[in-house]
């Protein structure tokens, strides 16, 4: 109704905080190891691929580029799982956009390969 918040998606809350009666914030669910929603939280390596490959054909980079770029991100950034069944990695999305930050920028990856946000 524009009332205010319909629906809010938060990561990196400790169960503690989502149980504590004076949070105000005890009506919420954990859906983390649903399997309904394993992939949500990241980056597919399909989507990284597609964005290494618009900015490939934007700064006239050839299909080695792409494939080395990839390589790495796949190295430093993938490999999250969520649920209980084994399923596919994902890529941490901040570590995704800040290299891919560095590639539009620079035309290259960071020279520090995690970002100080996560520190």
């Amino acid at each position: 109704s524009g009332q205010g918040i319909d629906r809010v998606f938060i990561t990196g809350v400790s169960p503690v905080v989502l149980a504590d009666i004076s949070s105000g914030y005890n009506v919420s669910e954990n859906i983390s190891l649903d399997a309904r929603f394993v992939d949500l939280c990241g980056f597919s390596e399909a989507e990284i691929a597609a964005v290494l490959g618009q900015l490939a054909a934007e700064q006239q980079r050839d299909r080695d580029w792409s494939a080395r770029m990839l390589e790495t991100m796949r190295v430093w950034y993938n490999g999250y799982r969520f649920g209980y069944e084994p399923g596919p990695g994902l890529y941490n999305p901040t570590l995704a956009l800040y290299f891919f930050k560095a590639l539009a920028t620079t035309g290259a990856p960071p020279r520090e390969m995690l970002d100080s946000n996560l520190a």
